[in-house]
């Protein structure tokens, strides 16, 4: 039974969780830093993931990795299946072992920005718990959305360059590498470069809003680049609106039947892997070993 002291403890609880976590925020911290005061303060793991699944930071130990593995909530890409947790609107979670999984939805302005998914290996997740986890992922999503403001600007510039560089007019070799290391980007290796488009609605299904294709393509443009990233964080990668294009690196050996074939298979089926929709890449071998 919660006495009406309990009641003020676990409101004391909350609220200093949601001050410190601000704090931290406009302190400069990230989703790391969120995730690990989250756990911390309630114990066990959470993870902030995109809509589909993707880990973006986590402060999880091994023993709840592998309990959420051996429960079936992680694909062989290494996505979590939030698709088979129930959100904050159910109020049973999912039962793991002797404990329990729940996920709340991280969203601002109406716009879906991800997930929060906590683990607890032994118990089951209380309402207290799920109040303080609520408070979570309104500051997780108020950083995001300022971490995706920051990301436009500079993918849009990133992006102004890269097309530039497949037309020929982004400068002479040396300057390009050294225009790319400033974005992070290796451009000295062979590549093969990969144009991926969402396919377009068949002709028996409804014209999607312009609302929800940017919506599509803006999940799609962030799988990509995920993805990429945590093959090699020097993989250039650029959202020109209606496709993707990465510069995917080929490795020795990676010739059959054709230069690139393993990265782009391997790179394709983990962007596949939540089955969020149907794509079409198509792949051309180059070499951008400039200078």
């Amino acid at each position: 039974m919660i006495t009406g002291q309990d009641a003020s403890a676990e409101l004391a609880r909350i609220d200093a969780l949601h001050i410190a976590l601000t704090q931290l925020v406009l302190e400069g911290g990230d989703l790391e830093h969120i995730a690990a005061e989250v756990a911390r303060v309630l114990g066990d793991g959470v993870l902030f993931t995109s809509t589909d699944g993707r880990e973006q930071a986590a402060a999880l130990s091994p023993s709840l990795r592998l309990l959420l593995a051996t429960s079936g909530l992680v694909d062989p890409t290494g996505r979590v299946r939030v698709e088979r947790i129930g959100t904050q609107e159910s109020t049973q979670g999912l039962a793991v072992g002797a404990g329990q999984v729940r996920m709340l939805r991280v969203v601002a302005g109406g716009t879906d920005l991800g997930r929060l998914v906590y683990v607890r290996a032994d118990d089951p997740v209380t309402d207290a718990d799920v109040h303080a986890l609520e408070r979570a992922a309104a500051v997780a999503a108020l950083l995001i959305t300022r971490e995706q403001a920051v990301t436009a600007v500079e993918g849009k510039y990133q992006g102004d360059f890269l097309r530039d560089v497949f037309l020929g007019r982004a400068g002479d070799g040396g300057y390009v590498a050294e225009h790319a290391a400033g974005f992070g980007w290796a451009l000295e290796r062979p590549v093969v470069v990969v144009s991926a488009e969402i396919d377009p609605p068949a002709d028996d299904e409804e014209t999607v809003s312009s609302a929800q294709s940017r919506m599509w393509q803006a999940r799609f443009s962030a799988a990509w680049s995920q993805v990429s990233h945590d093959l090699d964080p020097a993989i250039p990668t650029a959202d020109f609106s209606s496709e993707v294009v990465t510069l995917l690196p080929v490795v020795e050996g990676d010739d059959e039947p054709v230069a690139g074939n393993g990265v782009v298979r391997r790179v394709v089926t983990a962007v596949a892997g939540d089955r969020g929709g149907p794509a079409t890449a198509g792949v051309a071998a180059g070499d951008s070993r400039w200078g």
